[in-house]
């Protein structure tokens, strides 16, 4: 009898410990799934966990990016500057040309007319990116030296003919993954609208010569004007600084943006303050976010950038996170 009782007593012992074991069991399951469905996204995409990636509002990245994803291709519109954000700010330790400086290249500027540019550049830039004075007060320095730019360019007589030959002797190099961004977004039929205030025939010819000048890439910019002669005259339509694309973007982008209405979401990439306002035009824009690209003077403009991007990438040369996302996204 005592054997009897022993062996219900350890009957009854299992069963109790199966019944936990699968209490258990169905418990650490219902919490990995619940861990899985509260995973955040910027936790899940390794490029996110980089030290140069800075974020005031990890929520707000949060709730875009998902917003992003559930709109998909579709919904989806790419805008970007150029300059330092398409293309490199520096490789192997020397600054990128830009598609201004690329004109240095060209066989007709002599001694002079570098000696103009680079005096313009020394002096304006400081202006363009101090952190000590405001929008308004840049504003006229910025007129002055497009003004004065175009004034040498148009010294130049430069003719469509030698753009190629430009492009071909600078240095610019298009940040690592640009051209794997380029055919995902031509793949899935994703508009990528390039807005800057470089010079737009340049552009073009950089992106032919390294990759390839989809039709779903448009380019708003400052482009050069042809007389009877063959020579460069002026430029087309009112002329683009860093500081005024809200402004270029209702009278350059107006009729594209309105072609790309219904294209509700935005991801938008720059490294100039001015550029987050270059999707002001899109006035059907539902969820945008505004990735910033800090290429100088870090410590003293980190702040100020994170409180105008979403995401902000210090020294970084790379398209990884955008591509990132866009894998997510399409």
């Amino acid at each position: 009898m005592q054997s009897s009782g022993a062996g219900g007593l350890r009957f009854k012992l299992g069963s109790s410990l199966g019944v936990v074991s699968l209490v258990v069991l169905a418990a650490s399951l219902f919490l990995s799934r619940r861990r899985r469905r509260m995973e955040r996204i910027i936790d899940v995409i390794s490029e996110f966990k980089q030290g140069r990636v800075h974020m005031k509002n990890p929520d707000h990245v949060e709730h875009v990016i998902n917003q992003l994803i559930k709109g998909g291709k579709s919904k989806l519109q790419v805008v970007s500057d150029w300059d330092a954000t398409l293309t490199k700010h520096c490789h192997n330790d020397v600054l990128v040309d830009t598609s201004y400086s690329i004109l240095e290249g060209c066989e007709q500027m002599d001694p002079s007319h570098k000696k103009a540019y680079n005096d313009l550049r020394e002096y304006y830039q400081t202006i363009e990116y101090s952190p000590d004075m405001t929008k308004e007060e840049k504003l006229p320095y910025m007129i002055e030296w497009w003004d004065s730019a175009h004034k040498v360019l148009l010294e130049l007589k430069v003719k469509p003919s030698d753009i190629p030959d430009m492009v071909s002797h600078s240095n610019v190099v298009l940040r690592s993954g640009c051209e794997t961004m380029l055919e995902v977004l031509h793949g899935c039929h994703v508009p990528l609208v390039i807005f800057s205030a470089g010079l737009g025939d340049i552009i073009k010819e950089v992106v032919r010569q390294h990759s390839t000048l989809y039709n779903n890439i448009k380019v708003i910019s400052n482009h050069l004007e042809y007389g009877e002669e063959g020579y460069c005259t002026g430029f087309k339509g009112v002329t683009i600084h860093s500081l005024n694309k809200n402004e270029a973007a209702l009278t350059h982008g107006n009729g594209l943006f309105e072609e790309l209405s219904h294209r509700t979401n935005v991801i938008l990439m720059g490294d100039h303050l001015g550029d987050v306002h270059m999707a002001d035009g899109l006035h059907s824009v539902q969820n945008i976010l505004k990735i910033g690209y800090l290429n100088r003077e870090i410590q003293r403009n980190l702040q100020e950038y994170m409180d105008n991007f979403d995401v902000v990438l210090v020294e970084d040369e790379t398209l990884d996170l955008p591509n990132a996302l866009l894998q997510k996204i399409l």
